[in-house]
Parts: structure tokens; C-alpha cells; sequence
């Protein structure tokens, strides 16, 4: 019995084991194609259902009729790693072919995975602001309360169980340790992917920034002088009409060439040491103030919502420029009028700051491609300037979420540290 039972355990082991090893394999290769985003996470709610199916049929033979399996692991999985609707897949699943098995006090065993799952999907959205840490205490607080509370039930139900209580204890710490080994390899390939991809932006910046030191200012001289010729003879009160037109065309092309060389610029120039505290709700405030003509001009409506003002750290002048290219890129994607929301909070230790606008949208291929450099969404964009607003985010240790859907609007959150 022993070995049969040891047998028994270490094939559930294996079957939990299985979507990390495709989750490895599908992240990993991660590319540009829209349809291959999109069914990244869809397909592990499908393996995931699967695996709840092998679970349930080959379960753990016990002691006197009672089996014991880890159907829970692959469930919590797929809501916490799938998309919504594949997370409900794998619960939907799950419920059906655990009616057709039967089984005793069915109903209340089913409703305590109802209460798990429940759970589960309702802590899904802060899941994934979290630290490694925090998110395997959450899903190792999923499967301790369905355990704990499968026990309960069993115990008051079933006298004998008393018998076997010492197995299942065991098992219950073999699940809650296999869980803990399932979101930490899931989390170290994130990890590992992210960092990659970083080492890679890191290389196209580098690039551009070599560029941009070698031939801004050589043309920017040029430019400089051109313009106030320009302007010179522009204010000439003889000059006709149609010229004059011109000229202000010439000038604004000219300026236009000049806030491209000013992004190289950014590239090019060296990170600042100088470093303060600042107040995110007056930064946000600050640059809200500069850009409200311009919004204003453009028939876009600036809110701001303060739920609760963070305190972080990092440069003011460069903060300020990232949030001043965040907010105008929202009003320039609006088309016509609309409106421009931010609100500033602050969610397990760190500060958020959500921009999110009425505009155009982006498909799944520009959420993917933003911050890359030369790839821009507007007609002539050079897309440097979210180029640089990223990479002074992630020098505040911040990070950037894009979400986004074609003719309803885009949302950028933006998550810093909180300076204690």
C-alpha cells in the first residue's frame, strides 16, 4: 500500500508539474504575432483543464475507500495564469466532470471549490501587482483554506476518518509544497524572460544613444541658424500672403525637427545622479497645469482623482518629462473630443498612477511594440519619446502595464516604489 501510495503521490506531482514546463515553452517564445498573443494564456486554461480531468481519474488511493488528488492546483493555476476566460474554463470543467464522477457529500465539497475559485478570480487583478513572495503565500493560502475546510467537512461526515487523518495531513503539506514549487518556477521564467527582454532593449538603446550623441548637435546647429533666418525674413511687413504662410510651415517643420533631435538628446544624455522625494500627486498636478492649454486646444478634457497621494523617489525633472509624454500621447490619441483620466493611489507598498483615455485604442501588436524604438502609432511619431518616458520609469525601479481595446481608449499604469 505504501509504495502504490507513493506512487500515487509523485504522478500528481507530475501531472502539477506539467503546465510549468509549457508555460516555460510558450512564454518563452513570445513573439510579434497577434494570434499568438492572444492564445498564449488561452492555451494553458486548456491544459489546465485537462490536468484537472487526469486528477480526478487518477486520484490517490488512501485507505478504505478515501482518494485524495490535487485538482485544486491546476484550477488555481489557470485563473491566476490564464485570461478570465480561460481561468472560467478550467472551473467550469472541473465542476462538470466532478458531477458526472458523483461521489459523497458532493455538495459540499463542491461548495467549498466554489469558495476557492471565487476567491481565487477575486484576488486574480492584485495578483499580479505583487512580489514573488506575496503571490506563493496567496496561492498557498487558496489551497490551505480548501484543504482545511474539505477536512472539516469529511470529519464531521465520515467517523472513520479519523483512522487516516496522519495521510492526509501529509498530503496536504505535499500539495501546499508543490504549489510553492509551481508558482516560483512560473515566476523565475517571467523573471528570466523579462530580464532578457530588458537586456535586449537595453541593446537597442544603447544603439540609438551612440546615434543621437554622434549627430544631434552637428544638426541641430544647422537647424538653429536655418529658423532664425527664417523668422527674420517672415517679419518682413512687405512680404506677401502667401509667403508669409509658408515661411510659418518652414518654421513649424523646423521645430518639429527640433523636438526629434531634443528625444535623441534624451537618449544621448547621461542619467542624472540628483534624486528627491517627491509627492506623485503633485507631480501629476504639476504636469496636468503645463499641458491643459495644449488638452484644451485638442478638445480633450483633463480629471484627476486622488485616492491617496505616494511619496517616491527619483529625479523631478526627468519624472516630470515621463509624465508630460504619458499624458500627451493620451490626448493626442484622441481624434476628436474626449476626455483624459488619472488617478493617483497607492496598492501593497508601491504607487499607481493610472492614465487612461478616450482615444483610438491599440491593437495587440502596438501594446507589444511600445517603447521600441522608431515604432510610433501617430503619423509622425518617432516613438522615442515612450522610448525614454520607460526608461526613466524603470530607473525609479517602475514598471509600465499597457491595456488597451481598438475604438474605446488605452490605460497606462504606471507602478513605482513607494519611498519609505
Amino acid at each position: 500500500m505504501t509504495i502504490q501510495l507513493i506512487k500515487d503521490t509523485l504522478l500528481q506531482v507530475l501531472m502539477v508539474a506539467t503546465p510549468i514546463f509549457v508555460y516555460q515553452h510558450v512564454y518563452t517564445r513570445k513573439t510579434r504575432c497577434i494570434e499568438h498573443t492572444q492564445n498564449r494564456t488561452f492555451s494553458i486554461g486548456i491544459l489546465c483543464s485537462l490536468l484537472v480531468i487526469l486528477c480526478m481519474s487518477l486520484p490517490i488511493m488512501v485507505k478504505d475507500g478515501f482518494v485524495f488528488d490535487f485538482r485544486m492546483l491546476p484550477v488555481i493555476i489557470g485563473i491566476l495564469y490564464g485570461t478570465a476566460s480561460s481561468g472560467w474554463l478550467v472551473a467550469a470543467i472541473y465542476f462538470i466532470y466532478r458531477v458526472t464522477l458523483g461521489g459523497h457529500d458532493l455538495a459540499i465539497i463542491l461548495s467549498i471549490d466554489l469558495l476557492v475559485i471565487l476567491i481565487s478570480f477575486r484576488l486574480v487583478n492584485y495578483y499580479h501587482t505583487m512580489r514573488v513572495r506575496e503571490k506563493i503565500m496567496i496561492a498557498g493560502f487558496l489551497v490551505i483554506v480548501s484543504s482545511i475546510l474539505k477536512t472539516a467537512s469529511v470529519t464531521v461526515f465520515q467517523d472513520s476518518f479519523y483512522t487516516i487523518l496522519p495521510f492526509f495531513v501529509i498530503l496536504f503539506l505535499i500539495q501546499y509544497f508543490t504549489m510553492f514549487f509551481a508558482v516560483y518556477t512560473i515566476e523565475s521564467i517571467r523573471n528570466t524572460e523579462i530580464m532578457r527582454e530588458r537586456i535586449q532593449q537595453s541593446e537597442k538603446t544603447q544603439v540609438v544613444s551612440e546615434l543621437a550623441a554622434s549627430v544631434a548637435h552637428e544638426i541641430r546647429n544647422p537647424l538653429t541658424t536655418t529658423r532664425g533666418f527664417i523668422q527674420l525674413i517672415s517679419e518682413n511687413e512687405y512680404l506677401p500672403a502667401n509667403d508669409k504662410e509658408f515661411m510659418n510651415l518652414a518654421m513649424e517643420e523646423l521645430d518639429r525637427a527640433g523636438s526629434i533631435i531634443n528625444d535623441y538628446l534624451s537618449l544621448a544624455r547621461p542619467q542624472e545622479e540628483r534624486k528627491e522625494i517627491l509627492s506623485l500627486k503633485q507631480q501629476v498636478e504639476k504636469s496636468i497645469n503645463i499641458l491643459r492649454p495644449f488638452a484644451t486646444l485638442h478638445n480633450v478634457n483633463l480629471y484627476l482623482t486622488v485616492v491617496q497621494d505616494v511619496m517616491v523617489e527619483g529625479n523631478p525633472d526627468r519624472f516630470q518629462q515621463a509624465l508630460i509624454n504619458m499624458i500627451k500621447n493620451g490626448v493626442e490619441s484622441i481624434k476628436e473630443k474626449g476626455d483624459v483620466h488619472l488617478t493617483v493611489n497607492k496598492r501593497n507598498s508601491k504607487a499607481v498612477l493610472t492614465i487612461c483615455d478616450t482615444g483610438s485604442g491599440m491593437t495587440k501588436e502596438e501594446i507589444y511594440r511600445a517603447g521600441s524604438p522608431f515604432y510610433s502609432t501617430k503619423e509622425k511619431g518617432t516613438g522615442l519619446g515612450l522610448m525614454v518616458t520607460f526608461r526613466i520609469i524603470e530607473s525609479m525601479k517602475g514598471r509600465i502595464h499597457i491595456q488597451s481595446e481598438l475604438g474605446k481608449g488605452t490605460e497606462f499604469t504606471i507602478i513605482i516604489p513607494e519611498f519609505h
